[in-house]
Order: structure tokens, then sequence, then C-alpha cells
């Protein structure tokens, strides 16, 4: 869920294009849902509203 995500889609939770990137980086890489960032929480709770809906 997180990789289809576009920055659009997250620009009014306050990540920025980078980080985005990075973190889906991170993810292809394996070790991205590992740490405690804010983009991950902030992440989760949009999966957690999508999901819900």
């Amino acid at each position: 869920m997180v990789l289809s995500l576009r920055p659009k889609d997250v620009k009014d939770k306050e990540i920025s294009e980078r980080g985005l990137r990075n973190f889906k980086r991170k993810i292809r890489n394996g070790n991205g849902l590992k740490n405690r960032s804010k983009i991950a929480r902030i992440l989760y709770e949009v999966y957690k509203s999508k999901s819900s809906d």
C-alpha cells in the first residue's frame, strides 16, 4: 500500500516528496517498517483511515 502512494496523497499529512521517496526505498530494501520514524507513524495512520473506508 505504501509503495502505491504518490506525493500528492500525503502532501496534506506534512510528508515531503523526498521523505516519501526515501521511505519507499527503505521498504524496497527490506528495512523500512522497522524504524519508528515520524513518516512511518503518519503512513500507518493513513493506512488505517483508508482501510476503514
